[in-house]
């Protein structure tokens, strides 16, 4: 079994900034460049949501999609934390559809009805490709 470094594709995102999902900002896009390894390669999207603040408990689900410039986003899978206001890892399936100039695009679904007063703040630290 090949160690997390090995089984990584393209570099290290520890020094990306967070990507920060609340109320307002429900989308986050990430280019996937020449700077990774070979994108078609990776097998799984993980992704380290660091830090979550739903007082309320406001139910939420993720969605990630795979997008290229010609074609329409494709749903790669849905994740959801649960409970609502904790952290967690995730892994996704790219079911093959990565490629150099594609995009993750992560979006974050409120399943319950908000009010204007309510707060939800989630930070995801990277989403890295794996190879398994």
């Amino acid at each position: 079994m090949a160690t997390s470094a090995q089984a990584r594709c393209g570099r290290a995102t520890e020094r990306e900034p967070s990507i920060v999902l609340d109320l307002a900002n429900r989308t986050a896009t990430k280019v996937l460049g020449s700077e990774m390894a070979d994108p078609s390669a990776a097998k799984f999207v993980e992704i380290d949501v660091v830090d979550v603040s739903n007082p309320k408990r406001i139910r939420l689900a993720f969605d990630l999609f795979a997008s290229e410039e010609k074609e329409e986003r494709r749903l790669l899978g849905t994740f959801a934390l649960f409970p609502p206001d904790h952290p967690g890892n995730f892994i996704v399936s790219t079911q093959g559809r990565l490629r150099t100039g594609s995009a993750l695009v992560l979006s974050m679904r409120v399943l319950d009805d908000v009010t204007p007063d309510d707060t939800v703040r989630v930070e995801v630290r990277r989403m890295l490709l794996r190879k398994e």
